[in-house]
């Protein structure tokens, strides 16, 4: 049977750093509660007070408390979940900056799929730095039935970037 008691012996660093994180919780509600359960544990507080004080649960408790055993304060910090990586800046740049560029196929604006393809990235990528930018593609007669943001980006007869608001 697996004992969940047993109190934590921070260094005085890191017990300053945590009572810092403890007062923090208005900027980040997860870190202050973790700071509060290890500062409970150093304490010498059982699980049973502490799930009662934070209204925590025992497996909560333990999985930060084995983190802070293993990594110190590092071990504290969130970890990445799955889920889509983040946009570079620099993709960023480069999809806004070839949108005010015309399509090599000669056609008058842009869409997701023909972006994407210029740029070896992904139609969703595409769309998704556009919606970002509040920026959409397609004739003014369809933006009232596409749900676009607030403006609308084509690529006129003369080869000019408009960007007006969608209607």
């Amino acid at each position: 049977m697996q004992h969940y008691y047993g109190s934590l012996r921070p260094t005085e660093e890191q017990r300053q750093e945590l009572a810092s994180w403890a007062e923090a919780s208005a900027s980040s509600p997860g870190q202050s509660l973790r700071a509060k359960l290890i500062l409970a544990l150093a304490d010498g507080k059982s699980y049973s007070q502490i799930e009662a004080e934070l209204h925590t649960s025992r497996p909560t408790i333990a999985r930060w408390k084995a983190r802070f055993q293993d990594a110190g304060l590092s071990g504290l910090q969130p970890r990445r979940r799955g889920g889509r990586p983040k946009t570079s800046p620099e993709v960023q740049e480069l999809i806004l900056l070839r949108a005010q560029q015309t399509p090599e196929d000669g056609s008058a604006q842009w869409s997701c799929r023909k972006m994407a393809a210029a740029l070896g990235i992904s139609k969703s990528t595409v769309q998704r730095v556009w919606s970002q930018a509040k920026l959409c593609a397609g004739p003014p007669s369809r933006q009232a039935h596409s749900g676009c943001g607030e403006a609308l980006l084509t690529v006129s007869a003369e080869r000019a970037l408009i960007i007006e608001p969608c209607q």
